[in-house]
């Protein structure tokens, strides 16, 4: 029946391109930066220790 032009086709290509490059930096924004789990804290008693010993020397 009809046939569709080449300009259409191409129109078609860049919106699925244009679409995919839209989506991929999207994705690429997610995720964590930093380190993957928490460093545990000093605890205020292991602190003071460690204060005491450094007046020692």
């Amino acid at each position: 029946m009809g046939k569709k032009s080449n300009k259409s086709k191409m129109t078609k290509q860049i919106a699925i391109i244009f679409t995919c490059f839209i989506v991929l930096a999207t994705l690429s924004g997610c995720g964590v930066k930093k380190d993957l789990y928490q460093t545990p804290q000093n605890t205020p008693s292991e602190a003071a220790k460690k204060d005491s010993q450094t007046n020692k020397e």
